[in-house]
């Protein structure tokens, strides 16, 4: 004899133990395989290819804590949030989606006219968002949701410079641009 429950939902078909007072869910997030899925700060399950786990002894009509680790997320990865609270019915289940989605970044070396970096603490800002970031050791700035053609604005001391940056659209979404020429005043 067999004991046991089979199901389906949102396209993940799962064979568990039975389900009986219990509840359980399917989180999904994103296409990410190996994402590990945490049910009260204990892991439970594993995202498959599609990016679904099924997390199963969810205690039904109490807030169950379903979490995500974001250091296990690629770096071209934005994610809504880590934490998802979850209250089902008995002997149900329900979807979770922690909602994720890819981001083109760039690690950008930038360099004055005379071939020196730009110093540390300078501060990028992209034309589109007015996002600000800071230009690290040897020139490095990390620059993040960027499009295939960007404006940039560098800031340092009493010096600035505006540039165009360029990115090659058949590439991935992380790659290392530069070193690009800021000339001051431009």
């Amino acid at each position: 004899g067999a004991d046991g429950s089979i199901g389906w939902l949102e396209g993940l078909p799962f064979a568990t133990r039975r389900i009986d007072q219990g509840a359980f869910a399917v989180v999904h997030v994103g296409d990410l395989e190996g994402v590990e899925v945490a049910r009260s700060n204990q892991l439970v399950a594993t995202t498959n290819s599609r990016g679904l786990a099924l997390v199963p002894g969810l205690l039904p009509y109490q807030k169950n804590i379903l979490t995500v680790n974001p250091d296990q997320l690629p770096f071209d990865i934005n994610i809504g949030g880590v934490t998802e609270a979850v209250v089902p019915y008995a002997r149900s289940g329900v979807t979770v989606n922690f909602p994720v989605r890819r981001s083109r970044n760039a690690l950008v070396i930038l360099h004055q006219a005379d071939g020196n970096p730009v110093p540390p603490g300078a501060r990028v800002t992209m034309s589109r968002s007015n996002e600000e970031y800071i230009v690290a050791k040897r020139g490095e700035v990390y620059l993040m949701d960027l499009q295939d053609d960007n404006r940039i604005d560098v800031r340092w001391k009493d010096e600035h410079c505006s540039l165009p940056l360029a990115l090659d659209p058949t590439k991935g979404s992380e790659m290392q641009v530069g070193p690009l020429i800021c000339e001051s005043g431009h």
